[in-house]
This record gives structure tokens, C-alpha cells and sequence, in this order.
């Protein structure tokens, strides 16, 4: 499942256009290769960096994962609504909630070992979605038209 979701993901993004023309490359099936490729050397060479490096990665891309969530969730609410979807409505608002706290609650330094994000993972978290909000706003016309 994880696998079809991460296709799908890198897919949506290739057609968007909001990956590089390198890693937008599509093979013979309609999927992106290249970037598949990519995530692949990325997750090969990771372990190699050391535990840490491999517990910043996982912490930042928990708290990403939960901040996209969190702004997916009111997006699919806007469209179910215009779309007439109303179990997709009735589900965008407790997703955006419990996405939400969930990014809150592993921001909050807990006292207990294991129970929040380390700071470097922030930090990583942040220097990620730099390039990733300058990236956007590049093609913001694009995405509202």
C-alpha cells in the first residue's frame, strides 16, 4: 500500500509538473522512473549516514507527513463540496484536526524519551520546505488556474 501511495504521489507531482524535467520522465507504464530511481538511491544511502541521521529523516518526514495532511485534508473538503462528495466532506474536517494535532504534538518538547521530534529534525524539516515553498509559489499561477 505504502509502495502505491508513494507511486501515485511521485506521479501526481510529475504531472503537475512540479518536479525537474530529469526526474519528470515517464517510462513505457506512465511512471516516473527517474524519480523512482531517486528515492531509491536516497533510501539505499541513508542507512549508511548512521542511526541519528537515519532518526532525523524519519522524524522529519512523520511531521511532514502530517503537516501535508493537514493542508490535503481541507483541499479535498473544498472540492468534495463543490463535487457533491459528501462522505469526502464529512471526513475532511476530523482528518485536518487529528493531522494538526498530531504535527502539534510531535513539535511540543515532551519530558518522556521517544515522545517528540528532536530539534534537528525541525531544522531539517524546515530547510526541506525552503526550497519546497519557493518551488511552489514559483508555480502558484499554475496550481490556480
Amino acid at each position: 500500500m505504502t509502495r502505491q501511495l508513494r507511486r501515485g504521489l511521485l506521479c501526481s507531482l510529475t504531472r503537475g509538473g512540479a518536479l525537474p524535467a530529469w526526474l519528470a520522465r515517464l517510462n513505457d507504464l506512465g511512471s516516473p522512473f527517474h524519480a523512482k530511481l531517486f528515492c531509491m538511491g536516497a533510501a539505499v544511502l541513508a542507512p549508511f549516514r548512521g542511526r541519528t541521521v537515519l532518526n532525523w529523516a524519519f522524524d522529519t518526514a512523520s511531521l511532514g507527513g502530517a503537516v501535508s495532511f493537514a493542508c490535503t485534508c481541507p483541499a479535498a473538503r473544498k472540492h468534495a463540496i463543490r463535487d457533491g462528495r459528501r462522505g469526502v466532506v464529512v471526513l475532511g474536517l476530523p482528518g485536518f484536526i487529528l493531522s494538526a494535532a498530531l504535527a502539534f504534538f510531535l513539535t511540543v518538547s515532551i519530558p518522556a524519551p521517544g515522545c517528540s521530534v528532536a530539534r534537528e529534525s525541525c531544522m531539517a524539516l524546515v530547510l526541506w520546505s525552503l526550497p519546497g515553498g519557493i518551488f511552489y509559489f514559483r508555480r502558484a499561477r499554475h496550481f490556480w488556474r
